[in-house]
């Protein structure tokens, strides 16, 4: 699925688990503090995107926990076997991302929001198709590197100029509404304060 509101639900859900995880939120600033210095005013670069590499493990961690497109579908071309399975050319196939995503062998503590899923050493030997917020393969969706530098400028600019707390219950988080996208039951809720 193309557009802006994958992109925008994707930073809604960040924003609010950043709200909620002020431990998180205080780490993403130290990074923010390291690669912009005092310049809140700075334009963020390229070299800067390529350098917020915390930041991208909490993007990546919001994506795990709330993939936006949670299903998706595939038609075979040809008849497939897998394991004791046929799939027969022409069935559609769909594949439950979200599921997928918390799966406590591939996600030790898998309803846990942790960044840390995404570092370099728990990362290392984990298969490319454990982590599909943007599908795979072929279809993999075109703009999810434009996607990712979206969700990363707007959390550099803006967390550079306020911090973010909840405005609703943790639980309202887990209030989903599963349809070709997921979102929230009741709407995203945060509160920006301005730093100073």
């Amino acid at each position: 699925m193309a557009g802006m509101e994958t992109t925008a639900t994707s930073l809604s859900f960040t924003m609010m688990l950043l709200g909620f995880h002020q431990d998180v939120q205080r780490k993403v600033q130290e990074e923010l503090d390291a690669v912009f210095g005092d310049d809140v005013e700075r334009s963020v670069s390229m070299e800067d995107l390529n350098n917020l590499e915390y930041i991208e493990q909490v993007i990546k961690e919001s994506l795990r926990l709330y993939p936006v497109v949670p299903i998706v579908q595939r038609t075979p071309t040809e008849d497939i076997k897998i394991t004791s399975h046929n799939i027969p050319k022409g069935c559609d196939v769909k594949f439950n991302i979200y599921s997928f995503h918390c799966n406590p062998k591939i996600y030790p503590n898998p309803d846990e929001f942790d960044p840390e899923n995404f570092s370099p050493e728990r990362s290392k030997g984990r298969h490319p198709y454990s982590f599909l917020p943007f599908s795979g393969g072929l279809r993999k969706c075109v703009g999810y590197k434009y996607a990712m530098f979206q969700i990363k400028v707007v959390l550099a600019t803006v967390l550079r100029h306020f911090t973010v707390h909840p405005a609703c219950d943790r639980k309202e988080i887990d209030r989903l509404v599963f349809s070709l996208t997921l979102k929230l039951v009741d709407g995203y809720y945060i509160k920006l304060v301005p730093k100073g």
